[in-house]
């Protein structure tokens, strides 16, 4: 069955929360950020915990939003709002994130980058897929659109697009497992843990 793209209400719905909730979460990450920071240390979720966090926040997020905009159609339209709410308040978290990633955990969140640190990897990983399987995706659809309409059927398009989705997922699974093996590159690590002003050594589990 062809896919049912989202209503444009959802879109709009989505977008206004992604954006709106991405907006609290940056101003609460320049103003509150080390304190929130260090009260999540006082919660029992383990380095390798945030660290899945961050990956879903900058990974799955992104995933699950792509496909309820091109085939959010068939849910429900209370099922609908549902997910459009969890998908656009989990890409409004990247916000809290984003901060850290640029001038480092340790900067951003003082003694509050034990937790900052694994976020902020988790998230790296999540982001560097998302943008590597839409630029792919996107140039496999390209050229797909490109192709003769003699070749190409509406069930070449959709197998095409499932083909994609499947592999977004699969490239996903590869990098939480390489996240949670320690298989982050010395240069990042180095990276985290050298920022300026970071009041703390952030450790990193093997």
């Amino acid at each position: 069955m062809p896919p049912q793209p989202l209503p444009p209400a959802g879109r709009a719905r989505l977008l206004q929360i992604a954006v709106g909730t991405g907006v609290v979460f940056g101003l609460l990450a320049q103003v509150a950020g080390p304190s929130i920071a260090e009260h999540l240390q006082g919660t029992p979720v383990t380095f390798e915990g945030w660290i899945v966090a961050g990956w879903i926040v900058g990974g799955p997020a992104y995933m699950v939003a792509m496909l309820l905009w091109i085939d959010g159609g068939r849910l429900s339209l209370r099922r609908r709002r549902q997910v459009v709410i969890v998908v656009g308040v989990a890409i409004g978290l990247s916000m809290f994130i984003l901060p850290a990633a640029v001038p480092g955990p340790g900067a951003a969140f003082g003694t509050g980058g034990i937790v900052g640190e694994p976020l902020t990897q988790g998230w790296l990983w999540g982001v560097a897929t998302t943008l590597v399987m839409a630029l792919y995706g996107s140039a496999v659809m390209v050229v797909l659109g490109r192709a003769p309409s003699s070749a190409t059927t509406p069930r070449h398009r959709e197998l095409t697009a499932r083909y994609i989705e499947v592999a977004w997922v699969v490239v996903l699974s590869l990098t939480l497992v390489a996240a949670l093996s320690g298989a982050t590159s010395g240069v990042l690590r180095e990276y985290l843990n050298s920022a300026p002003d970071a009041s703390v050594e952030i450790p990193v589990a093997v």
